[in-house]
Formats: structure tokens, C-alpha cells, sequence
């Protein structure tokens, strides 16, 4: 299995999980400044990741797919996991916290399903909005003051 990980694409996505790793250690420990730079590091993973893989010549088949499918955990981990833990944290784990961080999670895992079920639209695009920050955005005002 690790063989898979010596293709630079699927390389860049291994690290970019690994950044959400340490972004999820800084953000349960409440070192929440750290968790967002550690984040936006495996953001720009992700974004690389993609590019390395359309530029890589005689891609192999199975490499390819394998990195589609690590690509995916990551996006979940930094997409959606990540900014459940981080609105628990910014809530005090507060039952508001709870259900945005658990509504989060479920619209992540949601449309990760569809975009791994039914991919791009025919000109190649993914259609809606980025799920890791305009739900954050609505849920702001809700949260309390401490």
C-alpha cells in the first residue's frame, strides 16, 4: 500500500493529511492560531496535489484512483472535521458548538459522497459552495460571548 505514496501527487496528499493532523492536535489543545496555520498548510496541499496529478505523464490508473481516494480523507479531515473541533473549542463545547460542529461534519461527508459519486459538472467544475466556510460564517452570530 505504501508503494502508492511514492507518486508525487499522492505524496503531497499524505503530507497535507499530516498537517491536518497537527492542526487537530493545536486545536484540542486550544492553541487555536497554530491549528489555522497548520490548516491553511494543508489547504495548499490539497490545491497542489491536484495540480502535480494532471501534470504527471503515464500517470498509472491505480495511482491515479488511490489518490483520488486519499484525497478525499483529507478533505473531510481539514474540511470538516478540523472546523467541528475548532467551533466545539469557540463555543466552550456549548450545545450550539455540538450542532453546528455535528452539521458540519454531516454536510462535509455529504458532499464529498456526491463529488465521489457523481464528480464534476461537463465543463470539469465543481458546482456549489466550499462547505469548510461559508456554513462557519452563517453559524458566527450564534455563538456566545466569553
Amino acid at each position: 500500500m505504501l508503494k502508492y505514496l511514492w507518486d508525487p501527487a499522492n505524496a503531497i496528499t499524505a503530507s497535507g493529511i499530516l498537517f491536518s493532523s497537527v492542526s487537530l492536535f493545536f486545536a484540542v489543545s486550544g492553541r487555536l492560531e497554530l491549528a489555522v496555520a497548520a490548516a491553511l498548510w494543508a489547504v495548499l496541499s490539497d490545491h497542489l496535489d491536484g495540480v502535480v496529478a494532471m501534470r504527471t505523464k503515464n500517470r498509472d490508473p491505480n495511482v491515479a484512483k488511490m489518490g483520488q481516494s486519499l484525497d478525499g480523507f483529507g478533505d473531510i479531515i481539514y474540511g470538516a472535521v478540523l472546523p467541528a473541533v475548532i467551533v466545539i473549542q469557540v463555543s466552550h463545547a456549548t450545545l450550539v458548538g455540538l450542532t453546528t460542529a455535528t452539521a458540519v461534519i454531516i454536510a462535509g461527508a455529504i458532499r464529498l459522497s456526491y463529488f465521489a459519486n457523481f464528480g464534476k459538472s461537463a465543463d470539469g467544475r465543481f458546482l456549489g459552495c466550499r462547505y469548510h466556510t461559508t456554513f462557519l460564517q452563517w453559524q458566527l452570530p450564534l455563538w456566545p460571548d466569553h
